[in-house]
């Protein structure tokens, strides 16, 4: 194929996604194709210019996102304080008698792992 032009296989190479994923590209009508003498061709330039649009469509999108959560509150860390919120409700809900080594006392729990308070 000309340099200005490329086959499936050639755009795909260059998008670096599998070949299926361009057909499905083409069937969902979201990549710039035509069809000439049954194969799909893509025109190189309407390829770069389709990866500059959308890469432009995804920072506005993001953006937008951002500015709806202005204001809101990022958790990070190695803690996840969802899972010690969790884990502070079920101590209080169900207590499990601990002796001083903090093992369950109670051979009938389920478990007697080592739990830190």
């Amino acid at each position: 194929m000309s340099e200005d032009v490329m086959n499936t296989k050639e755009v795909a190479r260059y998008l670096d996604i599998h070949e299926k994923q361009v057909y499905g590209l083409i069937k969902s009508g979201r990549i710039p194709a035509t069809r000439v003498t049954g194969k799909w061709i893509f025109p190189k330039r309407l390829i770069d210019e389709w990866i500059e649009t959308n890469a432009k469509q995804g920072v506005k999108e993001a953006r937008r996102k951002s500015r709806r959560n202005e204001g809101g509150l990022l958790a990070s860390g190695s803690n996840d304080p969802i899972l010690d919120m969790l884990q502070t409700y079920i101590k209080k809900r169900h207590p499990v008698p601990m002796n001083d080594d903090h093992l369950c006392r109670d051979p009938d729990y389920s478990w007697n792992a080592y739990i830190q308070s």
